[in-house]
């Protein structure tokens, strides 16, 4: 199938398709005009990019998922090892994100938010320690 129904029946543009396929993440075949040729597989990698992407895995990540997809004698424990590690990955940034709402907030508290020009917040952006 041409990228254009590739596109739309996976629900992404046709340059993210492109680039996929430029990086080697999926390998269509070529037609003799040379456009990409999509079969069935290549949409269920296609989706299993997209998806992956969409809980935040890397490219080289989803290269190693699907390296594991393709393998029929994979263990699933490598699988799950790698959403494990995401997971850990994702609980880490919120534990950062955290830390920053908190800072900002002590900071922003600091403000008068008056019409002075004096600013807590700018003096404490530009303090350097």
């Amino acid at each position: 199938m041409k990228i254009s129904e590739a596109a739309n029946r996976i629900k992404v543009p046709i340059k993210k398709i492109r680039y996929y396929s430029d990086i080697g993440l999926i390998r269509p075949s070529r037609v003799n005009n040379g456009y990409r040729d999509f079969t069935e597989n290549d949409l269920i990698k296609l989706q299993l990019i997209v998806k992956s992407r969409s809980f935040g895995f890397s490219i080289k990540e989803c290269s190693t998922l699907i390296e594991l997809f393709e393998n029929k004698s994979r263990y699933s424990k490598d699988v799950k090892e790698i959403a494990v590690l995401k997971i850990n990955d994702i609980e880490n940034k919120i534990k950062s994100l955290n830390m920053l709402k908190k800072n900002l907030q002590k900071i922003s508290k600091q403000c008068k938010g008056d019409k002075n020009s004096n600013c807590s917040i700018l003096d404490n952006l530009t303090l350097i320690n």
